[in-house]
């Protein structure tokens, strides 16, 4: 049930039509919260809860557009999230340090996951990352602690400077066909993980983008000649298999 008397609703400088819901107090006695989809005629399209540390679970509407910087940050009791499909932009920090977060649904309109947006999401075991998604910025998923398995977009150009760093669980990464770039520290102290698959459309690999992957003993891919003098990139030599061959 929609408890409008708990919330402030903010008109949007640039839209009239549209207002950013937030709590009038962080109440710590709030722990479940359902968002309206309008208030008085405009549409909910933003919202704002960072800091909201007993917030266990919410629902957003399908009238959101995006989840601006900061919108969930600290909020250390959530427990999970649906993304409605309506959104395509996740900003900065949007979720970073919700250490309870163990599920996230994503909009399958996705297109773009800010800097650290997951930062320090401790408690988060896996993530599939929509096909509409074109742009992961650093750092995304920066220890991320519990994280195994990451699906990732064909449609993301490259995976940026510690994006998975400190990802310490990290067993099972798909990376498919159209990534073409391996930032630095892209999958540093990523220590679980063994077995790592590079397609085809690899074209720049940095040096340390697997820096103290102690345990990665095998790696997948299908350009002997372009890798052969980067082979040293890898601090701890893993098997290289060739699928060309």
């Amino acid at each position: 049930m929609i408890n409008n008397d708990i919330f402030i609703f903010k008109t949007l400088s640039k839209d009239k039509t549209k207002c950013e819901a937030s709590l009038k107090v962080k109440d710590d006695t709030i722990k479940d919260i359902e968002v309206p989809r309008e208030y008085k005629g405009k549409a909910v399209t933003r919202v704002f809860f960072g800091g909201c540390s007993k917030l266990v679970s919410i629902t957003l509407p399908n009238t959101l557009e995006e989840i601006k910087a900061n919108s969930f940050t600290g909020c250390t009791s959530l427990e999970s999230i649906v993304i409605p499909d309506s959104v395509t932009d996740i900003g900065g920090c949007a979720f970073a340090g919700c250490t309870s977060l163990k599920s996230i649904t994503l909009s399958k309109n996705l297109k773009r996951i800010g800097a650290e947006a997951f930062r320090d999401c401790s408690a988060l075991e896996e993530i599939e990352i929509p096909e509409s998604v074109e742009f992961i910025r650093y750092s995304a998923f920066l220890r991320c602690s519990s994280l195994k398995r990451v699906k990732l977009s064909s449609h993301v150009n490259k995976i940026e400077e510690s994006t998975f760093s400190n990802c310490k669980s990290l067993t099972t990464v798909i990376i498919p066909e159209g990534v073409k770039i391996l930032e630095s520290y892209a999958f540093d102290h990523c220590v679980s993980l063994r077995e790592i698959e590079l397609p085809s459309s690899i074209s720049e690999l940095d040096n340390i983008a697997f820096l103290n992957c102690v345990n990665l003993k095998q790696v997948l891919l299908y350009n002997r000649a372009w890798l052969h003098e980067r082979e040293t990139y890898f601090q701890y030599t893993p098997r290289f298999i060739y699928r060309d061959e």
